[in-house]
């Protein structure tokens, strides 16, 4: 009932309730007949399903003006092709997809999740049904805890050209060299005192490192260990770096926006070439990306946070596979009130089709600032970087990441000007 906060202040609320009342129950109607199609392939059964899915068109423009930016479900009514069952569903489909646009282009918001919930059980009908077509592959890629061996890493020249020629939960223990471009980072408020505070960061350049502002502020020392898998213990090729320079985003802590929250990115120089510092040459830089992951997408994140909300941090490098979404899927499927543009939500889809987003897999308080790798392209891409969120692995709460590809321009400006 949450999506419906207002509308009882609107003055043709009655008029919305009777429409969305009205569109349930077409859809209801829809999937009923739908189940029938196999059997009933005959035009007079296509007519049939064509006069209710114009009806639940009709019922969402009767009491609203047209929407401008949205396709208009009706032209795609217009084209139906009677003898074609299987193409038949895909346009009742689209067109249903362009009524939610229409919805919310209209001025009212998300559409509802009871009108949601009929959409999925009506095109799970269709889907139920064989066509020679081909059917359309998963919404989201399947996952694997253990990023993919053999990704491509890449140098300054490739991630800067013109430049130079928290939180894991229900992830497995990371192997050797599996995330030659993580490292490990202890921040300290004065130089020289003895606490301090964990967080994660990616390589993304010979003397510069990817974190999370939220990690870096008020800091006055950053310890970053490389070549690290077990925080307890000493690796060969483990090393580490100190610096003092590292310049947060100019908009973190801006709410203006809604949340002071986001442009939640920190670049830390280290005076030192971090690559030739590995005394083993394991060390490898992370790929600035070319666009956001497509919907779906298999990504990784990885991390020495603690393995439950509140519990105790990990002692060795924790890997969890979780699935990127679109900010439309994420609003819609979970307990998000909004979300600005540079966030990414990332963790495990509404594989139980309860219509909210699974919990069971996430970053956790530790892993804050560490690296959401996708593989674009066979590139071990540095999509995100892991930010904030509502509890760990919690249901309905997917980990909220700052998309690396919104800060691209301010991190080549930053690390050219500096």
């Amino acid at each position: 009932m949450k999506l419906f906060i207002g509308l009882a202040a609107m003055a043709n609320a009655g008029n919305m309730q009777q429409r969305h009342d009205k569109i349930m129950g077409h859809l209801d109607r829809l999937a009923e007949m739908s189940m029938d199609m196999e059997n009933r392939k005959d035009a007079r059964h296509v007519a049939k399903v064509q006069k209710w899915a114009a009806r639940v068109i009709d019922a969402n423009d009767r009491d609203g003006a047209p929407c401008d930016e949205a396709v208009d479900a009706g032209d795609d009514l217009n084209v139906f092709d009677k003898n074609d069952p299987c193409k038949l569903n895909s346009q009742i489909m689209s067109a249903l997809r362009s009524f939610a646009r229409k919805y919310a282009c209209n001025g009212r918001g998300n559409v509802p999740r009871q009108i949601t919930r009929r959409s999925k059980r009506l095109q799970q009908n269709f889907h139920r049904r064989k066509c020679d077509a081909e059917e359309p592959g998963p919404e989201f890629k399947e996952l694997t805890d253990f990023i993919t061996a053999g990704l491509d890493t890449c140098s300054n020249a490739l991630n800067f050209p013109g430049l130079e020629s928290g939180k894991i939960v229900g992830g497995v223990t990371a192997g050797d060299n599996e995330w030659p471009w993580i490292t490990r980072l202890f921040l300290r408020e004065t130089v020289g005192s003895g606490g301090g505070y964990r967080c994660g960061g990616s390589i993304i350049h010979t003397n510069w490192v990817l974190s999370a502002a939220h990690c870096c502020e008020g800091m006055a020392e950053i310890f970053a260990t490389f070549g690290d898998l077990h925080a307890n213990a000493q690796e060969s090729d483990e090393y580490t770096l100190v610096s003092s320079t590292f310049f947060n985003h100019p908009e973190y802590g801006n709410s203006s926006d809604g949340t002071g929250q986001n442009s939640d990115w920190c670049l830390i120089k280290f005076d030192q070439n971090i690559i030739a510092a590995d005394p083993e040459g394991k060390t490898e830089i992370a790929c600035l990306p070319d666009a956001e992951p497509d919907h779906g997408e298999a990504c990784w994140v990885a991390g020495w946070g603690t393995t439950s909300s509140g519990g105790s941090l990990s002692s060795t490098l924790q890997s969890v596979g979780v699935n990127y979404m679109s900010q439309e899927y994420c609003l819609n499927n979970s307990y998000q009130s909004f979300l600005v543009a540079d966030d990414i939500c990332a963790g495990i889809p509404d594989l139980n089709e309860d219509d909210i987003i699974d919990g069971g897999k996430d970053a956790c308080q530790g892993d804050s600032g560490g690296p959401l790798i996708c593989p674009i392209n066979g590139r071990a891409t540095l999509s995100g970087v892991v930010s904030r969120g509502t509890g760990c692995a919690w249901e309905g709460y997917p980990g909220l990441y700052s998309s690396v590809f919104a800060a691209k321009s301010w991190i080549q400006e930053t690390i050219a000007n500096n």
